[in-house]
Order: structure tokens, then sequence, then C-alpha cells
């Protein structure tokens, strides 16, 4: 084992709002996938460039109101970052991207299935999800951009 090149300092709960679906049939599916769920990942530097954590990576989780899902919810996480001198130049953002938003998305997992496990029907699990971007496609610098669009 060794030390990871990204270390995440700390992270807190900015938002989260929580509601089940009084109407949903309980038979039916519960998988949170599809179109109702959303994801917005954003990183930003630090305004003092000296401080450390010198990165704070935003993260969004929104399940919509549908009627074939038990819940709905809006989740936001701040993470503050920091990543090693390992990593070169020109791949920290990427790198910064892609593995900070993992971190907090795993977070953002266990707390909505906490909160869901509270509730009248299966605790709602997250999809497992990859915010590395595709070989053909850049990743998607645009701030409150959807993973699922």
């Amino acid at each position: 084992m060794k030390p990871s090149p990204l270390d995440l300092h700390y992270y807190y709960v900015t938002e989260l709002t929580f509601s089940v679906n009084k109407t949903f049939k309980a038979g039916e599916s519960s998988a949170l996938e599809g179109g109702n769920l959303r994801i917005f990942p954003e990183l930003r530097k630090s305004e003092d460039p000296k401080s450390e954590p010198e990165w704070i990576m935003t993260l969004r989780v929104q399940q919509l109101a549908a009627d074939d899902q038990p819940y709905s919810f809006s989740l936001e996480l701040v993470g503050y970052l920091s990543v090693s001198s390992l990593v070169p130049e020109e791949k920290r953002e990427l790198f910064l991207r892609a593995n900070g938003a993992s971190m907090l998305y795993g977070a953002a997992r266990e707390i909505i299935r906490s909160v869901s496990a509270q509730g009248p029907y299966m605790p709602a699990i997250l999809p497992s999800v990859s915010f590395y971007p595709a070989k053909d496609k850049p990743l998607q610098v645009e701030n409150q951009k959807s993973l699922g669009e």
C-alpha cells in the first residue's frame, strides 16, 4: 500500500433535500438509474494560490421526482483537495476532476443510502459511475453539465 497522489482533506454537505414518493408502488423497481438521475461535478482552484488545500470540488447529485421512483433528492457536497507534485502539471486538472469527483460521489452514495434506509421502501443505492472521460470524447469542462446528457 502507498499513499494516494490525491488528498481529500475534508468535505461537508451544503445541501440535502429528500422526499418520499407516497404514490410509488412498492413492487416496482427502485433502481436509481435512467433519465432522472443527474450528477454535476465542478472543480475550481482556490482563490488563494498558496493555500493548502489548493482545489475545491463541488458535487451535486439529484434524483428528480418521477412516478416510477421511490425517492427524489438533491445533495451537494464540497470537498477540499490537493494533488501531489508527482502528477505532471498538464494532467493535474483531469486527474482531479475524475478522482476528486469519484471520492465525493462515494460519500454521496453512502449519505443517500443512509437517509433512504429510514424510508418506507428499500434503501436507494446510487449506481456506480466513472468520471473519466471516454477516449473519443474530451471531459466536459462546462460547469453544471449533467453526466447523463
